[in-house]
C-alpha cells in the first residue's frame, strides 16, 4: 500500500475553495489508500450499501482494525439470495461474514446456510454474467460521490480547470473545480495516476466520470432489476424507524 505523503499546502490555491474542501479530499485520499476500503464493489453491491447496511471500522483488542457492518435485518434474506448468482454481492456477503466472525465470533444467522455451502463445496462463487470491467468501479464510486460532495457542500464547479497566472483577469476569479482539486490533492497524497491494475485516476478521469454518468446508469439499472418487494421494503425502512432497525449482527 502506498504511503500518504506529508502535504505542503502553502501557496496551494489560486482563488480557491473553502479550506474544508481540501480537508474533505484529503480524508477521501486516505480512505482510498487504506486497506480498510472495501474490496467488493459493483453496482448491485452498492445498491445494498445504500439501503441494507452501514459500514465503519473498529479497533480490536490486538490493535488491528476490522470493517464493521450494521445490517438492516429485513434485507439479509434478499442479500443471501442475490449472493447465489451475483459475483459482487457474493464478495460483499463473504466480507460481512468474515467481519462478523472476527468481531462477534459467529456468522450472521441469515447467511449461515450460504456460508455452510461454501465450506462444504456445494456453493461456488458465481461467475460474472458479462465481461464488463469492474476494476474501475471502486475508483468511479469514490470520484462521483466526492465530486458531488464538493459541489453540494462547497459550491465548486464540477469540472472546470485550474486558473493560472497566465489566464485573463476575469478567469483569475474562478474557483478551483472539484475535478482539479481531486487531482491536485491525490497527487500530493502520493496516489498514482495509474495504479497496478491499469486504472487511471486524474483530473480528466474525474471529469469523465461526472459527465458520462455511466456510474449513475449502472446504479439505476441495478435498482430497477430488484423486485417490487425490494422497493417496498426500501420505502418502509427509509420512511420508518430505520435507525432502530440497524443491528450490529444477527444472532440467535
Amino acid at each position: 500500500m502506498a504511503k500518504i505523503k506529508q502535504r505542503e499546502t502553502e501557496g496551494f490555491f489560486k482563488p480557491g475553495p473553502d479550506p474544508r474542501a481540501e480537508e474533505l479530499v484529503w480524508d477521501r485520499a486516505r480512505l482510498f489508500m487504506s486497506q480498510y476500503f472495501p474490496d467488493w464493489w459493483g453496482p448491485v453491491a452498492e445498491v445494498y450499501y445504500e439501503v441494507a447496511f452501514t459500514l465503519d471500522h473498529v479497533t480490536t483488542e490486538d490493535g488491528s482494525e476490522v470493517r464493521r457492518y450494521r445490517l438492516v435485518p429485513q434485507f439479509v434474506p434478499e442479500m443471501a439470495s442475490a449472493a447465489a448468482h451475483d459475483t459482487d454481492v457474493f464478495d460483499l456477503v463473504m466480507d460481512i461474514c468474515a467481519s462478523s466472525v472476527r468481531l462477534e465470533g459467529s456468522v450472521p444467522r441469515g447467511f449461515r446456510n450460504l456460508v455452510s455451502g461454501v465450506l462444504d463445496g456445494t456453493v461456488k462463487r458465481p461467475k460474472r454474467k458479462s465481461k464488463a470491467a469492474t476494476k474501475s468501479w471502486k475508483r468511479n464510486f469514490m470520484l462521483f460521490h466526492l465530486t458531488h460532495e464538493l459541489v453540494d457542500e462547497f459550491g465548486l464547479n464540477p469540472t472546470f480547470g485550474i486558473p493560472t497566472d497566465a489566464d485573463a483577469p476575469a478567469r483569475q476569479d474562478l474557483r478551483w473545480s472539484a475535478s482539479a482539486l481531486i487531482e491536485k490533492v491525490f497527487k500530493q497524497a502520493g496516489i498514482p495516476a495509474v495504479d497496478e491494475r491499469g486504472v487511471t485516476l486524474e483530473q480528466n478521469t474525474a471529469m469523465n466520470v461526472w459527465h458520462k454518468r455511466s456510474f449513475v446508469a449502472a446504479m439505476q439499472k441495478a435498482r430497477a432489476e430488484r423486485s417490487q418487494w425490494f422497493h417496498r421494503l426500501c420505502n418502509e425502512v427509509q420512511s420508518g424507524a430505520d435507525g432502530e432497525a440497524l443491528h450490529p449482527f444477527l444472532k440467535e
